[in-house]
């Protein structure tokens, strides 16, 4: 890597430290056996707040581990010590360096083996077990999400916004804003292909079923039926991608809004549209958020008074529900919850009630 300081001296222009550079060494490739040395970038085309937002949820894909652990050794070189440290607080105690190991090492033969190796004292010599491998390799899968939060992801992404160059410093002025008769029509013809979509498979998949024949099980589902809906979606119908479909239902409804937090959430919001459970299109996490304030003041307004613990303690229930869709018991002993004090913390705060609370919320925030 070339400092800022040393970058400066050849590049008097230049912003920050020279981060990453590509080397092409082309004498002699006809002559010797090439091998596979993929790059850590393999998810360009998505967005490193779906990256983190997919980790935190539980993803392990190590494609997605690898992407983002580049991403965040790159963004760790730009940040100036008051964003270090902020990163640090928020990250609890970890570093932008910390949490790239964490990625890299989830998928990493060598670190794998040597966490093992600790975990179950193997002694020298000795080679560690399939199953002591396996074991290994699942606590290092979820060290990142126990890094990650709402409130670091949201900075991170910020940072990385701020951080972006701008190549063209004569930007154009927008005249205009607006949809052109063509445009429209390729809305309506996106907002039909996908309701087709959506009602041809409404007995095959299952959340699909629930939205449109159990409305009352609404709070059943689950992040993995979601998924399994998009990648349904993305495997016969890839040009229907969730928010270009969001933008044609926005135009049609003629609604301002911004864009969801991720494609599985538009996916959440599109079924309810195309089922008739909002009569226009609007932001999951908007609806979540309504529903809460809702459900919180109705709950106050009778003998219940929520004292500021349990709130917060709600505050992350709402927040998980509105990327993950349900909240089960498990969840607790995950990221967020598990750094508050997991289970065992939210019994202490609601007691015999806590079964009613996560019930009553899982219902009322979906409705």
């Amino acid at each position: 890597m070339l400092s800022k300081e040393d970058l400066v001296q050849v590049t008097p222009s230049a912003k920050s430290a020279k981060t990453h550079f590509v080397v092409i060494d082309a004498v002699g490739v006809s002559e010797s056996c090439k091998t596979d040395a993929r790059p850590l970038e393999r998810k360009r085309t998505t967005p490193i707040k779906d990256l983190l937002s997919a980790v935190l949820m539980g993803n392990t894909d190590e494609d997605v581990f690898s992407s983002l652990a580049g991403r965040i050794s790159r963004l760790a070189k730009e940040l100036d010590p008051d964003e270090t440290n902020r990163f640090v607080q928020l990250a609890k105690g970890h570093s932008p360096s910390d949490l790239a190991n964490a990625l890299l090492a989830a998928h990493d033969p060598d670190a794998i083996e040597d966490h093992a190796r600790q975990r179950f004292k193997i002694k020298s010599g000795a080679e560690p077990a399939s199953e002591q491998m396996e074991a290994a390799q699942s606590e290092l899968l979820a060290a990142p999400a126990t890094i990650l939060n709402g409130e670091l992801n949201t900075f991170i992404d910020e940072l990385r916004r701020s951080k972006e160059q701008i190549l063209d410093p004569n930007l154009d002025s927008l005249v205009q804003a607006g949809w052109g008769k063509d445009h429209q029509k390729a809305a309506e013809n996106q907002v039909s292909e996908f309701t087709k979509f959506i009602e041809d498979n409404k007995n095959e998949i299952t959340a699909l079923k629930i939205l449109y024949n159990e409305p009352q099980r609404r709070k059943d589902i689950t992040y993995a039926m979601i998924k399994e809906v998009f990648d349904a979606l993305k495997q016969s119908k890839p040009n229907l991608a969730p928010l270009r479909v969001w933008e044609a239902y926005a135009n049609l409804d003629k609604v301002k809004t911004g864009s969801p937090k991720t494609e599985l959430t538009a996916i959440v919001s599109l079924i309810r549209r195309v089922t008739g459970v909002d009569s226009s299109i609007i932001d999951y996490d908007r609806r979540v958020d309504k529903n809460f304030q809702d459900w919180v003041f109705k709950k106050q307004s009778g003998a219940v008074k929520f004292n500021k613990d349990q709130m917060d303690w709600l505050r992350m229930i709402k927040e998980h529900v509105s990327t993950s869709f349900h909240l089960d018991r498990d969840d607790l002993e995950m990221s967020p919850f598990d750094a508050r004090g997991g289970l065992a913390k939210m019994y202490e705060l609601f007691g015999a009630d806590m079964e009613t609370i996560i019930s009553e919320m899982n219902e009322a925030l979906v409705a």
